[in-house]
């Protein structure tokens, strides 16, 4: 049955135990057995990370490698993390100023949707968040990730998931906030490895970004020719508990992808994702179980491979959850389309002129903008 035969592959993906230190990582064939993610030799509150100074290493590619995902702490500042978590909450106040009060975050509800996600908004262009986008030590982690010296950042918006834990001092709980736990792939995995053709199947080239939606859509219309994908988040708080919510990833699975496609093991028929963009494990998946939390200091940047599982789990703590999705693509990809990259380079601008950040722009900014497109 098909039940049987995922079982029968989850068992297999129990790749490497915990006990392999760190230089005995390599990037050949991993052992069949579970991988779990090492605990940083400092600090056991959290998952092994780097410095952004050893950004392209052989030490960081060769976790990045086998894990499908690695860390890097102080990407950020303290207090760049404050000031964005500051306009987080000015945002909604701007949205919702007769009711909004920054110490009742019952008030924060009309501002917020399913997942934490600002309602209303597919993407934001705010000073803060352009800030980041163009701050060199984020743009360094990337380009070491993916090994290329030119290339483009993306537009998203924020997450905020609130404490539902004794929200106000007096033990009062609200578990109707707690986000739901998943695990996905912010991909379709049959357009991804090229078995989906056709006419009338979206392509990067037919973006136009008159749509603010076609920001979010460029980040999940990825497929193999383009070369390694990656994702990334920016934690604003230290997430030292699986109470605190956060991240979770399967690590290893970019290993097993392209098996686990064309073994049938991603069957169209269990998720909502043959037509879309997402391919969501049910509930029931056996890879739910193989999913690890993320524990990040405050100022960390994870980046992870697209084609790993991953996903998030709810907050059930009394600290809120503040965070930022940010990825980085080639910049090839947009040259070789060049309607595109005019129409998205022009959008941009207009959208950092409105929110008051163009002479801001750094000549970092233009190029990671993709400014010089227009």
């Amino acid at each position: 049955t098909q039940n049987r035969k995922n079982r029968l592959f989850y068992r297999n993906l129990l790749f490497m135990s915990q006990s392999i230190q760190k230089k005995q990582i390599t990037s050949g064939d991993m052992p069949l057995q579970r991988l779990d993610a090492p605990i940083d030799d400092e600090d056991c509150r959290f998952m092994q990370s780097f410095h952004p100074n050893e950004a392209g290493t052989e030490d960081a590619m060769a976790f990045f490698d086998m894990y499908g995902f690695i860390i890097f702490r102080d990407a950020l500042s303290p207090q760049q993390c404050d000031d964005t978590i500051h306009d987080m909450l000015e945002f909604i106040r701007e949205k919702h100023p007769d009711t909004f009060q920054r110490n009742d975050p019952r008030t924060w509800s009309q501002g917020l949707q399913n997942f934490g996600m600002p309602r209303g908004a597919n993407c934001l262009f705010r000073p803060s968040l352009l800030r980041i986008r163009q701050e060199p030590v984020i743009h360094q982690c990337f380009a070491s990730v993916l090994q290329k010296e030119h290339i483009i950042v993306n537009h998203d918006r924020w997450l905020l998931q609130r404490a539902t834990k004794d929200i106000d001092g007096n033990g009062t709980n609200c578990a109707e906030w707690e986000t739901p736990r998943n695990v996905h792939l912010d991909l379709n995995p049959w357009e991804y490895m090229g078995e989906v053709k056709g006419k009338g199947r979206l392509q990067p080239s037919d973006l136009r970004y008159h749509k603010s939606r076609s920001f979010t859509t460029e980040n999940n219309l990825v497929n193999k020719s383009m070369g390694l994908s990656v994702q990334g988040i920016l934690s604003l708080g230290d997430i030292t508990d699986k109470s605190h919510g956060g991240t979770i990833v399967v690590p290893g699975f970019h290993k097993r992808f392209e098996e686990w496609v064309h073994t049938g093991l991603c069957q169209k028929g269990d998720t909502k994702c043959s037509d879309s963009l997402q391919y969501r494990f049910g509930d029931h998946d056996p890879v739910q179980s193989f999913a690890q939390h993320v524990t990040l200091r405050k100022g960390s940047l994870l980046i992870w491979d697209q084609r790993l599982a991953h996903g998030s789990t709810p907050n059930r703590s009394s600290m809120h959850r503040y965070a930022v999705p940010i990825r980085f693509f080639d910049a090839d990809l947009l040259r070789s389309q060049k309607i595109r990259a005019k129409d998205r380079a022009l959008v941009v601008r207009n959208n950092i002129i409105g929110c008051g950040f163009i002479d801001e722009v750094t000549d970092l900014g233009m190029d990671v903008f993709g400014l010089s497109f227009g």
